[in-house]
């Protein structure tokens, strides 16, 4: 079995897991609400925030995990444990909240941006063009654009 690398007792580390899914679950609130508002800019803006959050709280869970036999030695972590249970819960509810709302911010977009590329399309369908022909007349001739507009998005 691998080694936690940790310097902190028992209970140090259960409480510290318990704070680190608080604040992420602070985050997620942050930006489900800011998802909710359409306030895209600000989800962009705590990306960082949130991967620095989501490797923390693994790495925690994954000492908890690998100290659990220290843990049920200590009188004072197992009292934490309920208290660390209930965080990771309150987290899993507001990740799946967060996912629910990224995937309609995510559908939403693509929609929009599909309308548009449809309308720009219906509008320029065909473009006329003029040439020299082979006889140096002048030709017009209609033909169809092949631009990115018509790219699937």
């Amino acid at each position: 079995m691998q080694q936690a690398k940790t310097n902190q007792t028992p209970y140090e580390l259960i409480m510290s897991t318990i704070a680190t899914c608080d604040a992420f679950c602070e985050h997620l609130e942050f930006e489900n609400k800011a998802l909710e508002k359409r306030d895209i800019q600000a989800v962009e803006e705590g990306t960082k925030t949130k991967r620095h959050l989501g490797s923390k709280l693994e790495s925690a869970l994954k000492d908890v995990k690998l100290r659990r036999d220290a843990i049920k030695a200590d009188a004072n972590a197992v009292r934490e444990l309920q208290n660390l249970q209930t965080a990771i819960d309150l987290y899993q509810a507001k990740a799946r909240k967060n996912v629910v709302l990224l995937s309609a911010a995510h559908e939403a977009t693509a929609q929009v941006l599909n309308s548009v590329r449809q309308a720009v399309i219906k509008l320029k369908t065909k473009t006329k063009t003029t040439t020299y022909g082979d006889s140096g007349k002048i030709e017009e001739k209609n033909s169809e654009s092949n631009s990115l507009i018509n790219k699937e998005i």
